[in-house]
């Protein structure tokens, strides 16, 4: 809780503390490279530990990256996660796609340029952003894409969010192999 603990500014890997860089900015790459990721996973968590990590890496990298997806996830614990990640599994913002919503978002709401403020904690900017109101265009194009269209829909009401959901599509960032591989797993549910 933000009210009560100081946001943290370091990680405990076996016993000791590791200094980390918690701007925003450290996790919002991790964010946008993992979206973009073209195969290589680890690849992408090495580059970060680099970041994440400014004095070094701590030998335990398994724990190291662990510490570090704790920290992405604002501290959350790993029953919390499954549970959220369960409610809401469709990408519904891209840090990359949407940036300058985000930007135009947050300099409404909040004031904050964020092209020149030197430092925000990410847990910060995660309660800030995920704190937008209703008339910012980045809360309402994220809801145009996390509408799930069904026949129980009225049918003007499907074109609709059909239309907005192609408007405001998110780049398909999975390399060739990645869709042809998904095509098949699709096909082969059908048999």
């Amino acid at each position: 809780m933000i009210f009560t603990q100081r946001l943290p500014k370091t990680v405990e890997v076996d016993g000791h503390h590791y200094p980390i860089d918690p701007d925003y900015r450290v996790m919002a790459a991790f964010e946008v490279n993992m979206q973009e990721k073209r195969g290589d996973e680890r690849a992408v968590i090495a580059a970060t530990l680099l970041l994440f990590y400014p004095e070094g890496i701590p030998a335990n990298i398994e724990m190291a990256a662990q510490k570090m997806l704790w920290f992405y996830q604002c501290g959350k614990e790993e029953k919390s996660r499954e549970a959220e990640s369960s409610r809401h599994p469709k990408q519904v913002y891209s840090f990359k796609a949407d940036e300058g919503y985000i930007f135009s978002a947050f300099l409404d709401q909040y004031g904050i340029n964020l092209l020149e403020v030197e430092f925000m904690h990410w847990w910060v900017f995660r309660r800030l952003f995920n704190g937008l109101k209703a008339d910012n265009e980045i809360v309402k194009i994220m809801g145009y894409r996390s509408v799930k269209i069904d026949s129980k829909m009225p049918p003007e009401k499907r074109h609709l969010y059909r239309k907005l959901q192609k408007q405001y599509q998110l780049p398909d960032y999975r390399t060739e192999e990645q869709r042809e591989k998904d095509m098949v797993t699709a096909l082969s549910s059908f048999f």
